[in-house]
């Protein structure tokens, strides 16, 4: 147990000879200044008030920038979309909407065939080839495809039943593929990425990399249309229509600039098989364009190839 003299060194290392526990000695006598002009409570009482108006004035600024940041944020983006680099983009989405906005998901059954000109003897079927299989459709295309010394018609069979897909499936399936890891030459980057980098200026590259999936998404499907489906992002688009069970969809340049009514992408190679490629006579051509004009004229058709006179 400890003596009387330690408790005393204890309690004279934590406090003042002489102090009592729990009283504390008398302060300083105020200054004749503040005696005279304003009691301690006044005082207080003034702080008080500059600060509470001082927080005050940061409250209402902190609003006012928290009211404009979504006002900044819409600038910004705006301004960043009309630099970018899928601006004119736009206006073809606006064409596919027009035309296949309400379109539903089609399908052809097994033995369908379906036409392709090519200036090559073709013996396999590439990913995103282009065919057609709408009379209309088959006699334009062997009428005015490139060089008629050098024209062939490819036939092609469905193996099995076909699905296309809608614009509506188009744009979703271009969506869900937007922000994931590519592969081959392009690995590990996403599409988002790609089009950030495009980007011309921050403001755009901003919007690209704040811009919603699915408003990306159409754009950069409208923009890809029309050309190489078997590599890229063209590819990684497709794979996944094919991984969703589709084996071919609407070539969406030809149709929606009224080049044709209903020409075709292939997609699924094994679902189809090369019947012929035989070499187009000019018998056959002109054949083809009299065929061509005659269903022009029988029909309610809208392409706007040319139809010279022969």
């Amino acid at each position: 147990m400890a003596t009387d003299e330690e408790i005393a060194d204890f309690f004279e290392h934590f406090g003042t000879k002489g102090m009592r526990w729990g009283v504390r000695n008398n302060r300083e006598t105020p200054s004749k200044k503040e005696s005279s002009s304003e009691t301690p409570s006044k005082r207080f009482t003034k702080k008080q008030i500059l600060i509470g108006s001082a927080v005050l004035v940061g409250v209402a600024a902190t609003t006012v920038v928290l009211m404009n940041k979504g006002s900044i944020k819409s600038s910004v983006m705006s301004k960043g979309f009309e630099e970018s680099t899928l601006k004119n983009g736009k206006t073809q989405v606006d064409k596919l909407l027009a035309v296949h906005g309400d379109s539903k998901d089609m399908g052809f059954s097994k033995g369908q065939l379906f036409r392709r000109i090519s200036n090559l003897a073709e013996t396999e079927i590439k990913q995103g080839s282009y065919a057609v299989n709408t009379p209309i459709d088959v006699a334009n295309y062997k009428s005015f495809w490139k060089n008629p010394n050098n024209r062939y018609e490819i036939k092609i069979e469905a193996l099995r039943d076909i699905r296309l897909p809608s614009l509506k499936t188009r744009f979703e399936t271009m969506a869900e593929i937007m922000d994931n890891p590519l592969s081959g030459a392009i690995k590990g980057q996403t599409i988002r990425d790609i089009i950030v980098k495009q980007q011309p200026t921050l403001r755009a590259k901003y919007w690209a990399r704040n811009a919603s999936a699915d408003e990306l998404a159409k754009i950069k499907y409208a923009q890809i249309t029309g050309g190489d489906w078997s590599k890229g992002i063209s590819k990684a688009f497709t794979d996944k229509l094919i991984s969703k069970g589709y084996g071919a969809m609407l070539d969406d340049t030809d149709s929606t600039n009224g080049l044709a009514v209903s020409p075709k992408v292939l997609l699924n190679r094994g679902l189809f098989r090369i019947v012929s490629n035989n070499k187009m006579s000019q018998v056959e051509i002109d054949d083809a364009y009299k065929e061509f004009r005659t269903l022009m004229a029988s029909g309610n058709f809208q392409i706007n190839w040319p139809v010279p006179e022969r």
